[in-house]
């Protein structure tokens, strides 16, 4: 009887710590979640923007000789693809890095190459003997390494039939939404139509210096709201991982608190009626 109060004292003692971690990390993720939203918002508005004048760009140079050989350079004589893949940093985020790794084993094959975003990933990857061009922690992906990794993408992207990103969709319901997106070459059916009023629209120096250097902030810009995407996307799942855990601790401890008193009324009778024998 003695020994049962003591474990289940000492259960209580452990999950009561577990719960209040919890509760700290479920905060913790709740904040970064909002900074995500705020980036990811802000990286959206960019977009219209940057979207607007690219599709504009793109439909005027259309039949202009020197922006087609840019175009033109974009052709992908090889097979092989490049994979950029976001995932995170750290675990406890419920499903997130299972669902990337199941997309992962379904489109992806030996002869690909891959750049890599967060450590889960790279972790998952140095187990096979796939072509790792580059790899990113989360906290190192910032302004300066999205610009040389876009450079780096218009650079060689002669050398790839296709370079995909699979990333996680952010949703405030439940669910995980892992999406592939084709960055390159760029599909037509991304850009808006604005045949109708490209008359205004002039382009007043080099037509291709102006195409490559549209083209990259729209690469980069897309490349962050993927990016944001990500982050909110596990941060959430985090967010929800660290509630249920904290519920399920706050469960436990109500069983074992009834547990201990069941056993502590059962000592207390116990040595009534001792007592009461003795008399």
């Amino acid at each position: 009887m003695k020994n049962n109060i003591k474990t289940i004292q000492k259960k209580i003692f452990t999950i009561n710590k577990i719960y209040k971690i919890t509760k700290v990390m479920k905060l913790i993720a709740a904040i970064n979640l909002k900074k995500a939203l705020h980036q990811l918002s802000d990286s959206g508005n960019c977009q219209e923007l940057v979207l607007d004048i690219f599709s504009k760009l793109n439909f005027l140079v259309l039949n202009n000789e020197v922006v087609q050989n840019v175009k033109s350079s974009q052709i992908k004589t090889k097979k092989t693809k490049l994979w950029i893949i976001f995932g995170s940093d750290l675990g406890l985020c419920g499903s997130f890095n299972t669902k990337i790794f199941k997309i992962i084993k379904k489109n992806i094959s030996q002869d690909d190459a891959l750049i890599l975003i967060g450590k889960k990933m790279t972790n998952y990857f140095s187990n096979f003997a796939f072509s790792i061009l580059q790899k990113y922690l989360n906290l190192n992906f910032n302004n300066e390494n999205i610009s040389s990794l876009v450079a780096f993408l218009i650079k060689n992207s002669k050398n790839f039939s296709k370079i995909s990103v699979i990333y996680t969709k952010y949703s405030k319901s439940l669910s995980i939404n892992v999406l592939i997106k084709q960055l390159l070459p760029i599909e037509t059916d991304q850009l808006l139509n604005k045949s109708k009023i490209l008359s205004t629209f002039i382009i007043e120096n080099n037509p291709q210096f102006v195409y490559q250097n549209t083209l990259f902030l729209y690469l980069k810009n897309l490349l962050l709201i993927w990016y944001w995407n990500s982050r909110a996307s596990e941060e959430k799942t985090r967010q929800l991982a660290m509630e249920n855990a904290s519920d399920n601790s706050e469960d436990i401890i109500k069983d074992l608190k009834l547990k201990y008193n069941q056993f502590r009324q059962e000592k207390i009778t116990k040595e009534i009626l001792l007592v009461s024998q003795e008399e």
